[in-house]
This record gives structure tokens, sequence and C-alpha cells, in this order.
């Protein structure tokens, strides 16, 4: 960071004093904002979340989780779309504005997590895409998608 611009100086300075958890959060918000050029004025701005996994309880408690960060850190983040359906998913995704995506990589279905990261990925480029999964021998093709992250299953609060 250059110390010829005073705001990423002062806000490298301000998430020092959080925990890595809250930096990683409010580095991907940043980073959005910046490279895309999204001004955050207010509340105008938020990032959208969608969640995708074929257990219906583990979808829950991630939902549950990512609420609960948005509201502890007070962070513009809403979970706009939470499914177990593929079609949907994509159906979702190819209409609405969603900036990350948490995705499970079994899905019990015809498609794979991969395969459908794949496919989103070719029509939105720049989607964070995390892969949350108790099948950690799928990390290298995850990454091949151009992933942010991989959280294994079961997973806690503080993962996120």
């Amino acid at each position: 960071m250059s110390s010829k611009n005073p705001e990423k100086t002062t806000i490298l300075l301000i998430i020092t004093f959080y925990s890595p958890k809250f930096i990683l959060h409010y580095l991907i918000f940043y980073y959005i904002n910046f490279t895309y050029n999204i001004f955050i004025m207010g509340d105008d701005f938020m990032i959208n979340f969608a969640l995708c996994d074929d257990n219906m309880q583990i979808l829950q408690k991630l939902k549950n989780s990512l609420e609960s960060i948005f509201i502890e850190y007070d962070l513009d983040g809403c979970v706009k779309f939470a499914t177990s359906k593929i079609n949907d998913l994509v159906s979702f995704i190819n209409s609405n504005t969603i900036e990350v995506l948490f995705l499970d990589i079994d899905l019990n279905s015809d498609y794979n997590g991969i395969e459908l990261a794949k496919k989103i990925r070719q029509k939105n480029k720049f989607i964070y895409i995390i892969f949350i999964t108790a099948h950690f021998e799928y990390i290298f093709s995850a990454y091949e998608c151009k992933t942010f992250d991989f959280i294994q299953k079961p997973f806690s609060k503080s993962r996120l």
C-alpha cells in the first residue's frame, strides 16, 4: 500500500485491531468495492451471498452463521438466496447480482459443485466462490475454478 493514498493506509491501520475473521470479511468487501469501482454510499451497496448445499440443516446453519457475522461486525452483507436445488441456483444467479457463492461439492445430483462452479464461472467471472464440503480430496480440483476459499465440513462460525 502506498503512503500516497491516505484512504488505503487508514483502512490498513483500522483493520489491524480486529480479528482475522473480521479482516478477511472486510477485505472481501473492500476488494469488491474498489476493484469494480463500486462506491459504498450509506446503505446503497450490499454484498449479496448465495448458498447451495444438499443438506438443509447445513444450509440453515451456514445462513444463520453468515447473518450473525454481518450483524456482529456491522457488515453490509445479505444472504439473498439459499437452496439445495442446482437449477434454482443457476436461474437465480443468472437473473440477480451475487458477489459471493458458498457451494457444496457433493450435491447428490447430476452435477457436482465443481462442475456447477465452472458453469457459473463462464457467466460470471467476478463471483467469489467458496466451497464448503466434507470432501477435502477435491481441494485441487476446486481451485481450478478460481476458488476464493475452501472450507471443510463440519465448519464453525469462527472459520467463516
